[in-house]
């Protein structure tokens, strides 16, 4: 009978240790949503705080606002404009990201991605390029090692993709190549 009773109790604990384990999961799943909620308000507000102390920064340096602030310095690098308003580069890199205005750095003249009816109209044979960029016929971006985004983006040989696509033996790869 003594035996008896150890085994309920374990069957007890175990059921008892399966409730806690639910109950736990419950919790931790209604913990990490209401935490994913809070975390949306708290960045809406911190955007709002950066875009407010970026504005008075800006008034302080002679500007009237962000917008013609970074209107007037469009050529200066983030690095030179977060000296200018004596923040930190990462709050610049936001501001332009957010306000859809690119710094001068090497992204501003890179062409935009080909799209799929641009990718479906190119010829057989044509590689399209853009001064020392190429443009991948796969995805329509523009790369300067072609090469390289094949192999780590579409595990794709040069062979193969000069074969795929109708090229020509001679194309260029990367600024170093013939």
């Amino acid at each position: 009978m003594q035996a008896r009773l150890t085994s309920r109790s374990s069957a007890e604990q175990r059921m008892a240790a399966a409730r806690r384990a639910r109950a736990d999961t419950l919790t931790r799943a209604g913990v990490q949503a209401a935490a994913a909620e809070g975390l949306r308000k708290v960045a809406a507000a911190t955007v709002a705080r950066t875009e407010d102390d970026l504005a008075a920064r800006a008034r302080a340096a002679g500007y009237p606002d962000l917008d013609s602030l970074l209107a007037q310095t469009s050529g200066l690098t983030a690095a030179q404009l977060a000296g200018l308003l004596d923040v930190p580069v990462k709050r610049i890199w936001g501001l332009r990201r957010r306000r859809g205005q690119p710094g001068p750095g090497r992204w501003r003249n890179r062409p935009t991605p080909l799209t799929p009816e641009q990718l479906a109209g190119l010829p057989a044979g044509a590689q399209p390029v853009h001064g020392d960029l190429h443009a991948c016929r796969c995805c329509g971006r523009w790369y300067q090692a072609l090469a390289v985004h094949l192999a780590e983006s579409h595990w794709m040989t040069r062979t193969a993709y000069r074969q795929r696509y109708g090229l020509t033996p001679p194309t260029r790869w990367s600024p170093g190549d013939p």
